[in-house]
């Protein structure tokens, strides 16, 4: 029973690990209309001319809201210190709680029918 338990969790780790990086990778390619728009201006005004950014990172603060982490620079002084060096995107929002659902819209633009984190 030991050894089943510890395949499942290896399992789920894998699979959180490749929803993650697939994550990273989707977002980018997957930004609305005006986050486009306001890359590309944002890349001009850089000097990365029209072919935009050779890296996107996305960072999601799970659990906490946006005035929870930017400004707060006593709990999150590296996160606000790459929000003042780089960009932060601020009309992004979970479309539900628990975190599974959230994970799956942000890779996939859908919670393909999940509401709830599934119990391993």
């Amino acid at each position: 029973m030991l050894n089943v338990l510890k395949s499942r969790r290896a399992g789920a780790t894998a699979l959180a690990a490749a929803v993650a990086f697939t994550g990273f990778a989707a977002v980018g390619a997957a930004a609305p209309a005006d986050a486009q728009s306001t890359a590309g201006a944002v890349a001009q005004a850089n000097g990365q001319g029209e072919n935009g950014p050779d890296h996107v990172f996305v960072i999601m603060m799970e659990n906490h809201g946006y005035d929870q982490v930017i400004g707060n620079t006593a709990d999150a002084p590296f996160i606000n210190s790459l929000a003042r060096r780089y960009n932060t995107a601020v009309n992004y929002h979970g479309v539900t709680h628990p975190s599974l659902p959230n994970y799956l819209a942000t890779i996939s633009g859908s919670t393909q029918g999940i509401w709830d984190d599934c119990k391993a």
